[in-house]
């Protein structure tokens, strides 16, 4: 079969199989909106070009236009579109396009009304009516076709009078009385519908109905366009006064007593409470139309159990009835509309030779039996609208409730959809103690934790799952949880008697496209994290599924995610930072997949789907980091490939916002690198690892960085690979540097530094000695090495041709010659630091040196121009989003504004950085911070409360191994110890402090920022 195409609604392709063939970009679908609206005929580029640039098009119209054309080649090789004489044609066959479709059945309907064969005709109409889902391409904005949709529409309501006519004719008055009051009430001033109801009405016996009609009409005609009706209209009305008008003929055979069809509840059914209530509101809610509910969701979720309870909950509500038939729509046969029609005609009280032998004639006396009455219709495990539409009532009065495992679009606009998930925590609990009992789970809060989880909160599971716990009292809620966490064996034990979920899910799983198959089995090898479309087109790969490189092309992806969607065999989890659609595979169906894959994939065909998706986000992690500020060097190793090229529509969002794509996939890049790292291919993953440093370390992410570092030096000493351990190791160091663990830090980077050397590795030995050098120089704990390291990092980064690495280290050999009493010299350096910076361009550099030039002028005594350096500074990192180092800005400004005595602006900006430290886990801030409001306290006549505060400040300095820290907090406990008369304990907490940091000659205290808090704790403004 061709592809076929829709524009009576919504622009629709889809391909042989039936699965929806996405378009994507609005000026590509306009193009092929217009070449459909004129198919088979040509349509000159000027046409083509209006309707996509409305009068206004670029230089660069005819080659974008060209694009467009060959996208849509692309999208449909199949289909026939040619280019000739400066016009475009697109061949579609005429059964493929609804809108030929439709004017043929409209060409034979009124073909059939002209010779009297009303039954022909109103078969015929109908036909063509079903065709419309809504305004003709209502989805794509073409203004140059509104004018030919617009008339098309106007024709289809006279179609839909033709319709009405055949109707008529054939003797079906009372049957149309709903439709007809319902259309009229939609077009009021179409005397022909009027006239239509007025004659409905008046052959079934309601005159004075129809009378009441008539002056209604006249009434709003007059009301409208202050005109009588019309003649037609007005002797109509004189023909009923007359009693001229043949009677309607009998109406079909009565139903027997109401048939209650539904099947017992589940006596365990729960949660799932705003749905029931949506859909009982639904159901019984009074409309003039037949209300129709579709209630999908992913195997296992509950549909049918849903249905039923909401079927009992409404009974009242439909005393005529509950009609219930299973349509096998999850079987490889799903029933026919026919022989579903047999079956509920037989239950409605026809038979024999009473039953028609056409669809459609027992469709028309299914609905004939359901005129006028209340009737619930439950239609359960439906696959897809067309088996759906004929089941439907076709008068107000009645309801429709319909399951599927796959989403019904051809019923949007006349059904409502409900779609299922998992249970939520509470319910699913709830679901497993109603048959195990809740006090068997209380005693094991986490095994039973377990099995929820493993059940993915998926009814089916849990049932499954409670019923092999009734039956084993003797087993310990654990026991099923252990057999549970085995993933190769789950599905095995989720199975009970005849209800298996391995059966649920392969049911769903059979009825795809084997391209689709292979998607769902390709996604279920990866962690459960969400996925955007790249790696589902990394995964799929090229034409050559065995390659190391290529990806499936966006047509064939759409296709794989579009059919997982419609079979709610993966959940949508709307967007992500950079405007991605993203998809999550349910935990069942990951292992169910995964156990498909082992039996259908070879094992090379699976690791190769793996290595394409991490080419893939390699290749998408390098041009993403190229434009994330770094304030550091990461080390570079001799073996780190070159960087690859990425083209295509990614890679332009990417560079427009890179932090976005790296934070929205954050979660599956850290996944991917320790799985290359696990798998053996240590190489790659630490030099993958060292371009996803800078965004996590930007965002503060320590943890992530911590887990991601640690597993790949792990990996790389199991396999014997020294230098990527080392990078590795090293690059804990610095996150350890953050966290404020700077003895641990320390011995980290001392060992890097030394194997470094003994290797050979340079970048790497010049980046352990930078760190070494500002770990040496934050603790104060030796100021010499502090400035030879640092020395020798500048010289070595320059000899390496490191120019922003070296720029770095030279702002910390400033401040390691500040701290050796070497102002000038320092001062120098700096300069030289700011113009690298500024000549590089790169404004993480310039906050960097900012923050050191302000660390200088606080030395320096210049405190006003420390802080406006502080302030330039905390300006250049927020733009950059470099939170963390925002807080070191904030403690600098801070400070500043201490030794100008701006006592109150400083205390809040250390509040402000503490909770923002306390956020992002930087436990030193955090605690500094701490400090400083607390020391306020004191010169408040608050000492009392501040010697706690103070205490714990002291001990976490301690936990971190800072001496420096520790020294500035005793100095300021003992201020507080005196303020509340334990002069023995600040005498004691005076010694240690000393003990610490020294005193110079005159018995102050040497650091600038411990005088500037014991000012603070006497509340002194100046020196």
């Amino acid at each position: 079969m061709a592809v076929r195409f829709a524009v009576l609604g919504p622009l629709s392709v889809r391909d042989a199989d039936g699965t929806a063939v996405p378009v994507p970009g609005e000026r590509c679908r306009a193009v092929l909106a217009v070449l459909l609206w004129h198919a088979n005929r040509p349509v000159p580029v000027s046409v083509l070009t209006e309707a996509v640039w409305r009068g206004t098009p670029p230089d660069s119209a005819t080659s974008n236009l060209q694009t467009y054309v060959s996208r849509l080649r692309r999208l449909l090789p199949t289909v026939t579109l040619t280019h000739a004489y400066g016009a475009y044609r697109l061949t579609v066959p005429d059964d493929a396009l609804d809108v030929s479709v439709y004017a043929a059945r409209v060409a034979a309907g009124r073909a059939a009304l002209a010779d009297g064969d009303a039954a022909t005709a109103a078969a015929a109409l109908r036909a063509a009516l079903g065709l419309w889902r809504d305004r003709p391409l209502v989805d794509v904005d073409v203004p140059l076709l509104e004018p030919e949709a617009d008339a098309l529409e106007d024709d289809r309501l006279t179609v839909v009078e033709d319709c009405m006519e055949a109707e008529l004719a054939g003797g079906r008055h009372a049957d149309l009385v709903g439709e007809l009051q319902a259309l009229v009430g939609k077009h009021p001033l179409r005397e022909r519908l009027r006239g239509q109801l007025l004659r409905a009405l008046a052959a079934s016996g309601r005159t004075a109905e129809a009378l009441d009609a008539y002056a209604r009409a006249r009434e709003e005609l007059a009301d409208s366009l202050g005109v009588e009706p019309g003649p037609e209209l007005r002797e109509l009305h004189a023909r009923i006064l007359r009693g001229e008008l043949p009677g309607a003929p009998a109406r079909p055979a009565a139903m027997p007593a109401p048939v209650y069809q539904l099947p017992a509840q589940v006596p365990d059914f729960t949660g799932r409470g705003d749905e029931v209530t949506a859909l009982t509101g639904l159901l019984t809610a009074a409309t003039d139309t037949v209300p129709v509910a579709v209630v999908t969701g992913t195997p296992g979720s509950g549909k049918t159990a849903l249905a039923v309870r909401v079927g009992h909950a409404v009974r009242r509500q439909f005393p005529d009835g509950q009609l219930f038939v299973h349509l096998a729509g999850g079987s490889s046969r799903p029933r026919e509309p026919a022989a579903v029609l047999a079956e509920l005609l037989r239950a409605l009280g026809v038979s024999g030779p009473q039953l028609p032998d056409e669809l459609a004639e027992r469709a028309a006396a299914y609905r004939s039996l359901l005129a006028d009455r209340r009737v619930l219709v439950v239609l359960d495990d439906a696959s897809d609208a067309a088996q759906v539409r004929p089941l439907l009532p076709g008068s107000p009065g009645s309801a429709v409730l319909v399951t599927g495992r796959r989403q019904l679009p051809g019923l949007t606009g006349h059904a409502h959809p409900v779609r299922l998930g998992p249970l939520d925590a509470a319910e699913a609990r709830a679901m497993l103690a109603a048959a195990v009992g809740a006090d068997r789970l209380a005693a094991e809060p986490a095994g039973t934790d377990r099995i929820l989880a493993a059940c993915g909160r998926l009814p089916l599971a849990l049932r499954v799952a409670g019923a092999r716990l009734a039956d084993r009292p003797d087993w310990a809620v654990a026991t099923l949880a252990d057999r549970l966490d085995d993933e190769q064996r789950r599905l095995d034990e989720l199975a009970v008697d005849d209800v298996e979920v391995r059966a649920s899910l392969a049911l769903s799983y059979a009825g795809l496209p084997a391209p689709v198959r292979r998607g769902l089995r390709l996604l279920a090898l990866l962690d459960p994290v969400t996925v955007a479309d790249w790696s589902v087109a990394a995964l799929l790969g090229g034409a050559d599924p065995a390659a190391e490189h290529g990806e499936a092309s966006d047509a064939d992806t759409d296709r794989v995610v579009g059919a997982l969607l419609a079979a709610n065999l993966l959940d949508p989890v709307g967007r992500d930072r950079a405007g991605q659609p993203r998809y999550r595979l349910h935990d069942l169906l990951r292992t169910y997949g995964r156990e498909r894959a082992r039996a259908e994939d070879p094992v090379e065909a699976r690791r190769a789907a793996i290595r394409r998706l991490f080419h893939r986000a390699a290749t998408l992690t390098v041009l993403a980091d190229e434009g994330v500020p770094r304030q550091e060097p990461v080390p570079r190793l001799p073996d780190d490939p070159p960087a690859p090229a990425a083209t295509g529509p990614l890679a332009r969002l990417i560079r427009r916002d890179p932090r976005a794509f790296l934070d929205s996939e954050r979660a599956n890049l850290i996944a991917a690198a320790i799985h290359v790292a696990e798998a053996g291919r240590t190489g790659q993953a630490a030099w993958f690892a060292g371009h996803l440093h800078p965004q996590l370390w930007l965002d503060g992410r320590t943890e992530d960085l911590i887990r991601l570092h640690a597993a790949i030096r792990d990996a790389a000493a199991a396999a014997g690979d020294e230098p990527a351990r080392l990078r590795a190791e090293y690059l804990l160091g610095r996150v350890l540097t953050r966290r404020g663990e700077h003895d641990a830090a320390l011995r980290a980077v001392t060992r890097c530094q030394h194997e470094a050397e003994r290797l050979g590795l340079a970048h790497l030995l010049a980046c352990c000695l930078a760190t070494r050098g500002h770990l040496l120089r934050s603790t104060a704990t030796d100021a010499d090495g502090s400035l030879g390291y640092a020395r020798r990092a500048v010289e070595l980064f320059d000899e390496l041709g490191d120019r922003a690495a070296r720029t770095a280290a030279q702002r910390e050999l400033a401040l390691a010659l500040n701290r050796a009493g070497a102002s000038d010299a320092a001062f120098a350096v700096l300069e030289q630091a700011v113009a690298g910076a500024r000549e590089l361009a790169d404004p993480a550099l310039q906050a960097l040196v900012l923050n050191g030039y302000g660390v200088w002028s606080m030395g320096a005594g210049r405190y006003a121009q420390a802080r406006e350096a502080g302030v330039e500074c905390l300006a250049a990192l927020r733009r950059l989003d470099d939170r963390v180092g925002a807080l070191q800005a904030l403690c600098q400004i801070g400070l500043a504004d201490l030794a100008l005595g701006h006592h109150d602006e400083a205390v809040r900006r250390f509040a402000s950085a503490r909770a923002d430290a306390l956020a992002y886990g930087d436990a030193e801030i955090a605690a500094f911070g701490t400090l400083v409001v607390a020391t306020s306290w004191i010169a408040d006549g608050r000492p009392d409360e501040s010697v706690p505060v103070l205490e714990r400040c002291v001990h976490t300095f301690r936990e971190l191994a800072q001496p420096r820290r520790v020294a500035q907090g005793l100095r300021v406990l003992a201020a507080a110890y005196d303020a509340v008369g334990r002069t023995d304990d600040a005498e004691r907490a005076r010694d240690e402090a000393a003990g610490l940091d020294g005193y110079d000659g005159t018995g102050a205290p040497r650091t600038l920022s411990t005088r500037l808090l014991l000012r603070l704790a006497a509340g002194v403004t100046t020196d």
